[in-house]
């Protein structure tokens, strides 16, 4: 809650969120199997969802993105078998969406270089495989 009133009134608040990284604590915290399922997904799936459907400004939703722990997140082993995990987990991924941009966009895809051969860089979704052996993976 404190995230979003600083990102629409007060700067201070944002920059001790980025400071202290505390992404990466939620990131730390799903990365334990058994806070994958349960309470503990649902109460960060949560957070996270409002968190990133309530910032308004650019700033504040290029740190959320930019920083990997986004996707981390995203591509943890969640216990889907919990219905409410599940629909926690689709409502984050629902809400990225909402503010993916040309900009933004790029931060959930991986550029591999192609290989020895051809100098140039191609990028892809996920599952795609590049000619030439070369791809990007979409996260």
């Amino acid at each position: 809650e404190l995230m979003i009133w600083g990102d629409q009134h007060d700067a201070s608040f944002f920059e001790f969120f980025a400071e202290h990284q505390t992404l990466s604590y939620f990131h730390r915290i799903l990365s334990q199997k058994y806070c994958r399922s349960g309470e503990v997904a649902v109460q960060i799936l949560q957070t996270l969802s409002i968190l990133t459907q309530n910032i308004q400004s650019e700033q504040a939703i290029y740190f959320l993105f930019s920083n990997n722990h986004v996707n981390q997140i995203i591509m943890q082993d969640f216990n889907f078998a919990d219905d409410e995990v599940l629909g926690y987990y689709i409502s984050f991924l629902k809400t990225i969406s909402l503010k993916l941009n040309s900009g933004t966009v790029q931060f959930f895809f991986q550029k591999k270089r192609r290989k020895k051969n051809s100098a140039s860089q191609q990028n892809q979704p996920a599952g795609s495989a590049g000619e030439g052996g070369g791809s990007s993976t979409f996260h």
